[in-house]
Protein backbone atom coordinates (compact mmCIF):
# COMPACT_ATOMS: atom_id res chain seq x y z
CA UNK A 1 0.00 0.00 0.00
CA UNK A 2 1.56 3.38 -1.02
CA UNK A 3 1.65 5.89 1.54
CA UNK A 4 0.76 9.81 0.64
CA UNK A 5 3.31 12.05 1.18
CA UNK A 6 3.84 15.72 1.32
CA UNK A 7 7.56 16.61 0.42
CA UNK A 8 8.98 13.39 0.87
CA UNK A 9 7.16 13.09 4.03
CA UNK A 10 4.12 11.19 5.37
CA UNK A 11 0.83 13.97 5.12
CA UNK A 12 -0.48 11.77 8.11
CA UNK A 13 2.04 13.05 10.44
CA UNK A 14 2.01 16.29 9.16
CA UNK A 15 -1.95 17.39 9.76
CA UNK A 16 -1.06 21.18 9.74
CA UNK A 17 0.88 21.12 6.79
CA UNK A 18 -1.82 18.89 4.97
CA UNK A 19 -4.37 21.34 5.86
CA UNK A 20 -1.85 24.54 4.25
CA UNK A 21 -1.03 21.94 0.90
CA UNK A 22 -4.18 23.58 -0.98
CA UNK A 23 -3.84 27.17 0.05
CA UNK A 24 -0.40 27.23 -1.40
CA UNK A 25 -1.40 25.96 -4.43
CA UNK A 26 -4.34 28.08 -4.86
CA UNK A 27 -1.76 30.62 -4.09
CA UNK A 28 0.74 29.36 -6.56
CA UNK A 29 -2.44 29.16 -9.54
CA UNK A 30 -3.66 33.05 -8.50
CA UNK A 31 0.46 34.18 -8.79
CA UNK A 32 0.29 33.15 -11.89
CA UNK A 33 -2.37 34.45 -13.29
CA UNK A 34 -1.92 37.61 -12.02
CA UNK A 35 1.83 37.37 -13.99
CA UNK A 36 0.02 36.28 -17.48
CA UNK A 37 -2.86 39.06 -16.40
CA UNK A 38 0.07 41.61 -15.72
CA UNK A 39 1.74 40.57 -19.02
CA UNK A 40 -0.84 41.00 -21.32
CA UNK A 41 -1.69 44.71 -19.55
CA UNK A 42 2.20 44.83 -20.39
CA UNK A 43 1.52 44.23 -23.84
CA UNK A 44 -1.50 46.27 -24.28
CA UNK A 45 0.32 49.52 -22.75
CA UNK A 46 3.73 48.76 -24.78
CA UNK A 47 2.76 48.77 -28.56
CA UNK A 48 1.19 51.60 -30.38
CA UNK A 49 -0.91 51.50 -33.94
CA UNK A 50 -1.48 54.34 -35.76
CA UNK A 51 -3.20 53.77 -39.44
CA UNK A 52 -2.22 55.57 -42.28
CA UNK A 53 -4.82 57.13 -42.14
CA UNK A 54 -7.45 56.40 -40.10
CA UNK A 55 -10.06 57.64 -42.33
CA UNK A 56 -10.57 56.94 -46.11
CA UNK A 57 -13.18 57.58 -48.84
CA UNK A 58 -14.43 55.01 -51.53
CA UNK A 59 -17.52 54.20 -53.50
CA UNK A 60 -19.95 51.36 -53.55
CA UNK A 61 -18.02 48.29 -54.53
CA UNK A 62 -14.26 49.47 -54.00
CA UNK A 63 -12.27 48.06 -51.73
CA UNK A 64 -10.58 50.22 -50.01
CA UNK A 65 -6.66 49.59 -48.16
CA UNK A 66 -5.95 50.53 -44.65
CA UNK A 67 -1.67 50.88 -43.83
CA UNK A 68 -0.76 51.05 -40.65
CA UNK A 69 2.25 51.20 -38.32
CA UNK A 70 2.55 49.01 -35.31
CA UNK A 71 5.50 50.04 -32.56
CA UNK A 72 7.09 48.00 -29.30
CA UNK A 73 7.80 50.83 -27.05
CA UNK A 74 8.06 48.37 -24.28
CA UNK A 75 10.83 45.99 -22.93
CA UNK A 76 9.71 42.48 -23.87
CA UNK A 77 8.94 40.56 -27.34
CA UNK A 78 4.91 40.78 -28.23
CA UNK A 79 3.29 38.01 -30.07
CA UNK A 80 1.02 38.76 -32.91
CA UNK A 81 -1.58 36.37 -33.10
CA UNK A 82 -4.52 37.53 -34.17
CA UNK A 83 -6.83 40.69 -35.97
CA UNK A 84 -10.62 41.47 -35.25
CA UNK A 85 -12.91 44.16 -35.82
CA UNK A 86 -16.33 45.93 -34.22
CA UNK A 87 -18.88 47.88 -34.97
CA UNK A 88 -19.11 47.30 -38.72
CA UNK A 89 -22.04 47.56 -40.64
CA UNK A 90 -22.96 44.24 -42.52
CA UNK A 91 -22.76 46.38 -45.99
CA UNK A 92 -18.92 46.84 -45.32
CA UNK A 93 -16.86 43.95 -44.96
CA UNK A 94 -13.11 43.36 -43.84
CA UNK A 95 -10.60 41.46 -44.84
CA UNK A 96 -7.57 40.43 -42.79
CA UNK A 97 -5.39 38.45 -45.18
CA UNK A 98 -3.27 41.13 -45.42
CA UNK A 99 -2.26 40.58 -41.73
CA UNK A 100 -1.56 37.43 -41.43
CA UNK A 101 0.22 37.35 -45.09
CA UNK A 102 2.13 40.37 -44.70
CA UNK A 103 2.59 40.91 -40.83
CA UNK A 104 5.44 39.32 -38.75
CA UNK A 105 4.66 37.01 -35.89
CA UNK A 106 5.81 39.11 -33.52
CA UNK A 107 7.75 42.40 -32.74
CA UNK A 108 10.66 42.74 -30.18
CA UNK A 109 11.59 45.18 -28.21
CA UNK A 110 11.93 48.80 -30.27
CA UNK A 111 10.86 47.47 -33.16
CA UNK A 112 8.06 48.51 -35.44
CA UNK A 113 6.47 47.60 -38.99
CA UNK A 114 4.63 49.92 -41.63
CA UNK A 115 2.43 47.48 -43.78
CA UNK A 116 -0.78 47.57 -45.36
CA UNK A 117 -3.26 45.85 -42.25
CA UNK A 118 -6.66 44.82 -43.78
CA UNK A 119 -8.99 46.11 -46.03
CA UNK A 120 -13.00 46.88 -46.21
CA UNK A 121 -14.99 45.68 -48.93
CA UNK A 122 -17.48 48.01 -49.45
CA UNK A 123 -21.08 46.22 -50.82
CA UNK A 124 -22.19 47.73 -54.29
CA UNK A 125 -25.69 48.53 -52.61
CA UNK A 126 -24.05 50.33 -49.38
CA UNK A 127 -25.29 53.93 -48.73
CA UNK A 128 -23.24 57.24 -48.96
CA UNK A 129 -22.05 58.65 -45.37
CA UNK A 130 -19.88 57.58 -42.94
CA UNK A 131 -18.81 54.62 -41.49
CA UNK A 132 -17.06 53.97 -38.24
CA UNK A 133 -15.13 50.94 -36.86
CA UNK A 134 -12.21 49.48 -34.72
CA UNK A 135 -9.33 47.21 -34.96
CA UNK A 136 -7.69 45.37 -32.87
CA UNK A 137 -4.35 43.32 -32.90
CA UNK A 138 -4.32 40.42 -30.11
CA UNK A 139 -1.57 38.22 -29.07
CA UNK A 140 0.55 38.52 -26.06
CA UNK A 141 3.87 36.78 -23.98
CA UNK A 142 3.81 33.72 -26.38
CA UNK A 143 2.18 32.51 -29.31
CA UNK A 144 -0.89 31.12 -28.12
CA UNK A 145 -2.37 34.71 -25.91
CA UNK A 146 -5.22 36.04 -27.48
CA UNK A 147 -5.24 39.54 -25.27
CA UNK A 148 -6.06 42.80 -27.08
CA UNK A 149 -2.39 44.28 -27.31
CA UNK A 150 -2.80 47.47 -30.03
CA UNK A 151 -6.31 49.02 -31.54
CA UNK A 152 -6.85 51.82 -33.58
CA UNK A 153 -10.62 53.27 -34.55
CA UNK A 154 -11.02 54.10 -38.67
CA UNK A 155 -13.43 55.32 -40.48
CA UNK A 156 -14.22 55.07 -44.68
CA UNK A 157 -16.56 57.59 -46.25
CA UNK A 158 -18.31 55.90 -48.95
CA UNK A 159 -19.18 58.62 -52.05
CA UNK A 160 -17.23 61.46 -49.83
CA UNK A 161 -15.40 64.27 -51.33
CA UNK A 162 -13.28 66.98 -49.66
CA UNK A 163 -14.59 70.27 -50.72
CA UNK A 164 -12.36 73.41 -49.87
CA UNK A 165 -12.47 76.90 -50.77
CA UNK A 166 -13.34 80.45 -49.44
CA UNK A 167 -17.40 82.66 -49.28
CA UNK A 168 -16.75 86.39 -49.08
CA UNK A 169 -19.59 87.57 -47.27
CA UNK A 170 -19.79 91.07 -49.02
CA UNK A 171 -19.99 94.04 -46.90
CA UNK A 172 -19.13 92.40 -43.54
CA UNK A 173 -16.67 93.15 -41.19
CA UNK A 174 -13.71 90.49 -41.73
CA UNK A 175 -13.45 89.80 -37.62
CA UNK A 176 -16.91 88.94 -37.48
CA UNK A 177 -16.42 86.36 -40.50
CA UNK A 178 -15.63 83.50 -38.16
CA UNK A 179 -18.08 81.53 -36.88
CA UNK A 180 -20.81 82.63 -39.30
CA UNK A 181 -22.54 79.43 -40.27
CA UNK A 182 -23.45 78.79 -44.21
CA UNK A 183 -26.00 76.06 -45.69
CA UNK A 184 -24.33 74.81 -48.39
CA UNK A 185 -26.41 72.12 -50.33
CA UNK A 186 -25.15 70.19 -53.48
CA UNK A 187 -27.71 69.41 -56.75
CA UNK A 188 -28.20 67.97 -59.46
CA UNK A 189 -26.45 70.08 -62.08
CA UNK A 190 -29.49 72.44 -63.68
CA UNK A 191 -32.32 71.79 -60.99
CA UNK A 192 -32.76 72.57 -57.08
CA UNK A 193 -32.90 68.84 -56.39
CA UNK A 194 -30.82 68.48 -52.98
CA UNK A 195 -28.90 64.92 -52.97
CA UNK A 196 -27.05 66.57 -49.91
CA UNK A 197 -26.80 69.62 -47.54
CA UNK A 198 -24.88 70.49 -44.79
CA UNK A 199 -24.34 73.87 -42.56
CA UNK A 200 -20.92 75.30 -42.78
CA UNK A 201 -18.87 76.96 -39.61
CA UNK A 202 -16.46 79.38 -41.89
CA UNK A 203 -13.60 80.23 -40.36
CA UNK A 204 -10.67 83.17 -40.24
CA UNK A 205 -11.35 84.79 -43.41
CA UNK A 206 -13.98 83.05 -44.77
CA UNK A 207 -11.86 79.73 -45.19
CA UNK A 208 -14.28 76.25 -45.06
CA UNK A 209 -13.87 72.57 -45.42
CA UNK A 210 -16.52 69.64 -45.39
CA UNK A 211 -16.90 66.13 -46.66
CA UNK A 212 -19.51 65.56 -49.41
CA UNK A 213 -21.89 62.77 -49.26
CA UNK A 214 -22.62 61.81 -52.90
CA UNK A 215 -21.92 59.94 -55.86
CA UNK A 216 -19.17 61.15 -58.06
CA UNK A 217 -19.87 63.37 -60.55
CA UNK A 218 -20.78 66.79 -61.58
CA UNK A 219 -22.94 68.99 -59.78
CA UNK A 220 -24.08 72.38 -58.53
CA UNK A 221 -23.19 73.69 -55.16
CA UNK A 222 -25.07 76.64 -53.79
CA UNK A 223 -24.27 78.47 -50.30
CA UNK A 224 -26.62 80.90 -48.29
CA UNK A 225 -25.54 82.58 -45.30
CA UNK A 226 -28.11 84.85 -42.84
CA UNK A 227 -28.87 87.90 -44.31
CA UNK A 228 -27.06 87.02 -47.89
CA UNK A 229 -28.21 85.94 -50.99
CA UNK A 230 -27.72 82.15 -51.98
CA UNK A 231 -25.07 81.97 -54.56
CA UNK A 232 -25.04 78.74 -57.13
CA UNK A 233 -21.84 77.51 -58.60
CA UNK A 234 -22.75 75.60 -61.75
CA UNK A 235 -21.63 72.31 -63.25
CA UNK A 236 -18.57 71.05 -60.30
CA UNK A 237 -16.68 68.09 -60.62
CA UNK A 238 -16.80 66.05 -57.78
CA UNK A 239 -14.44 62.83 -57.08
CA UNK A 240 -12.66 61.28 -54.62
CA UNK A 241 -9.67 62.84 -55.22
CA UNK A 242 -11.20 66.24 -53.52
CA UNK A 243 -11.98 69.24 -54.54
CA UNK A 244 -9.97 72.71 -53.77
CA UNK A 245 -10.17 76.46 -54.36
CA UNK A 246 -14.36 77.06 -54.37
CA UNK A 247 -14.80 80.56 -54.01
CA UNK A 248 -18.66 81.72 -53.55
CA UNK A 249 -19.33 85.77 -52.86
CA UNK A 250 -22.43 86.31 -51.06
CA UNK A 251 -24.41 89.34 -51.55
CA UNK A 252 -25.50 91.09 -48.29
CA UNK A 253 -29.17 92.68 -47.19
CA UNK A 254 -31.31 89.96 -46.83
CA UNK A 255 -32.52 90.80 -43.27
CA UNK A 256 -36.15 88.21 -43.41
CA UNK A 257 -33.88 85.53 -45.15
CA UNK A 258 -36.02 85.32 -48.40
CA UNK A 259 -33.49 85.15 -50.66
CA UNK A 260 -34.56 88.72 -51.72
CA UNK A 261 -34.03 92.20 -50.94
CA UNK A 262 -36.85 94.62 -50.78
CA UNK A 263 -39.52 96.24 -48.84
CA UNK A 264 -39.82 93.65 -46.32
CA UNK A 265 -36.18 93.71 -45.26
CA UNK A 266 -36.03 97.81 -44.88
CA UNK A 267 -39.00 97.41 -43.23
CA UNK A 268 -36.97 94.95 -40.57
CA UNK A 269 -34.29 97.34 -41.06
CA UNK A 270 -36.22 100.20 -39.47
CA UNK A 271 -37.73 98.73 -36.93
CA UNK A 272 -33.94 97.64 -35.42
CA UNK A 273 -32.38 100.89 -35.96
CA UNK A 274 -30.32 102.79 -33.69
CA UNK A 275 -30.16 99.14 -31.63
CA UNK A 276 -27.53 97.62 -29.93
CA UNK A 277 -27.33 93.66 -28.70
CA UNK A 278 -29.69 93.58 -25.54
CA UNK A 279 -31.36 96.39 -26.76
CA UNK A 280 -35.83 95.61 -27.10
CA UNK A 281 -35.42 96.11 -31.15
CA UNK A 282 -31.94 94.51 -31.85
CA UNK A 283 -32.11 92.54 -34.85
CA UNK A 284 -28.66 90.71 -35.56
CA UNK A 285 -29.81 89.64 -39.03
CA UNK A 286 -30.35 93.85 -39.48
CA UNK A 287 -26.69 94.70 -38.54
CA UNK A 288 -25.74 94.27 -41.86
CA UNK A 289 -22.13 95.18 -41.68
CA UNK A 290 -21.45 93.36 -38.22
CA UNK A 291 -20.24 96.26 -36.30
CA UNK A 292 -23.00 95.77 -33.19
CA UNK A 293 -25.08 99.01 -33.96
CA UNK A 294 -27.94 98.68 -36.75
CA UNK A 295 -27.22 102.35 -38.36
CA UNK A 296 -27.20 104.12 -41.62
CA UNK A 297 -23.78 101.90 -42.20
CA UNK A 298 -26.62 99.03 -42.60
CA UNK A 299 -28.81 101.13 -44.87
CA UNK A 300 -26.34 102.39 -47.40
CA UNK A 301 -25.96 98.23 -47.77
CA UNK A 302 -29.21 97.49 -48.15
CA UNK A 303 -30.08 100.36 -50.18
CA UNK A 304 -27.10 99.47 -52.59
CA UNK A 305 -28.33 96.19 -52.99
CA UNK A 306 -32.09 96.86 -53.03
CA UNK A 307 -34.10 95.10 -55.46
CA UNK A 308 -31.39 91.83 -56.06
CA UNK A 309 -32.66 87.89 -55.95
CA UNK A 310 -30.57 85.18 -55.06
CA UNK A 311 -30.33 81.98 -56.88
CA UNK A 312 -32.77 79.65 -56.96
Amino acid sequence: MRNNTLNGLPATRFPVLQKLRRPIINLRVGLVLLAVSYLAIAANAQLVLQLNPAGQTGEPGDAVTYNATLTNNGTTTVFLNGIGFNNLQNLIVPDDSLFFDDWPISLAPGDSITADLFQVALDPSVAYGDYAGSVTISGGADGFASDPVASSDFQVSVGACTVSGTVTLQDYAAAAVAGTPVTMEIRLPGTTTVVDSQTLTLEAGGSFSFTAHCQTGTYDIAMKASHWLRKKVPNVNLSTAGLTGLTISLVNGDINGDNRINLADFAQLRTAFGSAPGGSNWNQNADLNGDGHVNLGDFAILRTNFGLIGDP
